[in-house]
């Protein structure tokens, strides 16, 4: 399986990123969204050990993606979480092109990623 990179939302004509991976099968499949660490200053979706491996948990059967966030040292703080927001509703709005099952989408996060994916 091969990640592929999309924009989830568009903040003041700057996209927000996330990588993607699809299992094999019809579907619908089951969503793991996963939120970077990086105590809310830095890392990105892809820096394995503080972000999800996507392959890895679509190999498991999830439509995984590994969000990307704007970091508080460029914005204020909520922005973060309203990107996280802007992700599940980006899984909604796909969910039929993609064959994902809207009753089964997890979050997941490791540190400050963990922390947005609690609010």
């Amino acid at each position: 399986m091969t990640a592929n990179t999309i924009i989830y939302g568009e903040v003041l004509g700057a996209g927000l990123l996330a990588d993607i991976a699809q299992p094999t099968g019809d579907g619908p499949h089951p969503v793991l969204l996963g939120v970077h660490g990086g105590r809310w200053h830095y890392s990105n979706r892809s820096q394995l050990g503080i972000a999800i491996d996507v392959n890895q948990w679509a190999e498991r059967g999830f439509f995984a993606l590994s969000v990307e966030y704007r970091l508080v040292t460029c914005t204020p703080a909520p922005a973060c979480y309203q990107d996280v927001l802007c992700a599940i509703r980006w899984v909604h709005a796909h969910a039929d092109e993609y064959h994902l099952d809207r009753e089964r989408i997890y979050l997941t996060g490791m540190s400050a990623g963990g922390h947005l994916v609690s609010l």
